[in-house]
C-alpha cells in the first residue's frame, strides 16, 4: 500500500484467472479517472473498500508492518 496523497491509499493487485491468465491492476480508496477504485476482470468487479491502518502522508513505509486490505469482489451480471 502507498499513500499517493492525503486521503488516498493505493495498492497493486494480481489476480490469476481461468487459464492461468495474470491480471495486474491498481486500485485506490479515493476513486476518480486517474485513481480508479474498482476494476472489472472476467465479469467480476473488484473494489478497494478500505485499508487499515490507513497510510500517513509522507510517513516512512515499514515493509514488515501488518496491513489489512478490504477488497470486495462481486459478479457484474
Amino acid at each position: 500500500m502507498q499513500c499517493v496523497w492525503a486521503g488516498n491509499a493505493g495498492g497493486r493487485f494480481e489476480i490469476i484467472a481461468a487459464g492461468n491468465y495474470r491480471h495486474l491492476f491498481d486500485l485506490n480508496t479515493h476513486g476518480g479517472p486517474k485513481f480508479p477504485q474498482d476494476s472489472l476482470i472476467n465479469d467480476i468487479k473488484f473494489r478497494l473498500v478500505g485499508v487499515a491502518p490507513y497510510p500517513k502522508h509522507n510517513a516512512p513505509v515499514d515493509p514488515e508492518a501488518e496491513v489489512i486490505i478490504k477488497l470486495l469482489a462481486t459478479s457484474d451480471n
